[in-house]
């Protein structure tokens, strides 16, 4: 059985002890999501996120409460030009589904633009 937040690395093992193969987990290209910050595993954080318009953080913000992968990745689109390894890191956060993560970011961008 595999719980939520899913471990790629678990979820990968248990489908391949079932096919009977090893799985493993692409591995992004240039070696990291993105070097944005030195934060160990928070690769993201709410200050990065407040260099975008307030107005796309709030569409952000009500897509992804949305649970719309699709749109979600759309609005990320629009930003790349701009923010490119954000966006990166963004897109992929939404591919693996942390959208826990995801809100958690777009809230803390959000109250820090609105009180700074």
């Amino acid at each position: 059985m595999v719980y939520k937040p899913i471990n790629v690395s678990d979820l990968l093992a248990k489908i391949g002890r079932h096919l009977g193969v090893q799985l493993s987990a692409p591995h992004p290209p240039g070696g990291s999501i993105r070097k944005l910050s030195d934060h160990g595993g928070a690769a993201v954080t709410p200050a990065d996120l407040m260099v975008l318009p307030v107005a796309w953080i709030e569409e952000f913000s009500r897509t992804l409460r949305r649970g719309r992968s699709a749109e979600l990745l759309t609005l990320i689109e629009e930003i790349r030009p701009a923010q490119a390894d954000l966006a990166e890191a963004l897109a992929g956060l939404v591919r693996i589904h942390e959208f826990d993560q995801l809100i958690a970011l777009a809230g803390g961008a959000g109250k820090g633009a609105s009180h700074g």
